[in-house]
């Protein structure tokens, strides 16, 4: 079976690099520029962190169904070559699930998340490792945020 996914060795890197991190520093906020490969990336740390046994289950988070469904489409050929992969990696639009002590949560575009509330995002993360990618962080929500905060009109 051949796969059209090409990871390079940066991609590859990253993504091990994360995992041996991840006891330092148990939630990161990683930005990686459109094109760069954070579809690949997630990819590759799903797959180190399930073949290493470093955890239980993996969570992948995701803001919208369509954005699911289009990174799960294309993880397929990849993640097969992990045992039990439908037990082991689980997708969510959204944050509103429960999770298991020992899993690892990736969350694309976190930023949506811990800027439209943040409280609730801070309740969702302490007990597990949670890596989140960004492209760009919403300026736009940054600023709403902090313009309400301090009671701009």
């Amino acid at each position: 079976m051949q796969c059209e996914i090409k990871p390079n060795n940066k991609k590859f890197f990253l993504s091990q690099y994360t995992i041996g991190y991840k006891y330092n520093a148990p939630r990161q906020l990683w930005v990686a520029t459109s094109g760069q490969g954070k579809s690949r990336i997630m990819i590759g740390i799903i797959m180190i962190w399930a073949m290493s046994g470093a955890g239980t289950k993996v969570h992948v988070v995701f803001t919208s169904e369509h954005l699911m469904k289009r990174d799960q489409q294309v993880a397929a050929d990849i993640l097969l070559f992990i045992d039990d992969v439908d037990t082991r990696v689980e997708y969510h639009a959204g944050i509103e699930f429960k999770t298991e002590i020992g899993s690892l949560i990736l969350i694309d575009e976190i930023d949506t998340y811990m800027l439209d509330d943040p409280e609730k995002f801070r309740l969702f993360t302490p007990a597990n490792v949670c890596i989140g990618l960004t492209a760009t962080p919403s300026m736009i929500k940054m600023e709403a945020a902090i313009a309400k905060l301090l009671k701009f009109k």
